[in-house]
């Protein structure tokens, strides 16, 4: 397993937006139990795509961000992409570039 260690900082300048899809298939708002003094949840654009061996497929919801002009600097010279999910149970993820 390939594993790097990294500072996690929560004071950050600048948050990645999210964009708008093509194929947008749904645009969930802020849960309904949202504690605005966390901060804003607007809605989301998400795809929905169906994914896996069609006996168990199952949903894979897609959202896409857009790097601030810091955050492109940040990670040009090497910075990371964090995710972070409110709760105490890591749900299946992917990361990628598009």
């Amino acid at each position: 397993m390939w594993t790097m260690r990294v500072r996690i900082s929560f004071a950050l300048p600048t948050t990645m937006k999210p964009v708008t899809l093509l194929n947008e298939t749904r645009k969930p708002g802020a849960p309904v139990d949202w504690d605005d003094s966390l901060g804003p949840c607007d809605a989301l654009s998400i795809n929905d795509s169906a994914w896996g061996d069609p006996e168990a497929t199952h949903n894979i919801m897609t959202s896409a961000w857009q790097p601030s002009k810091e955050e492109l600097e940040i990670l040009n010279s090497g910075g990371h992409v964090f995710l972070g999910i409110h709760g105490v149970t890591h749900p299946v993820v992917h990361l990628y570039a598009g």
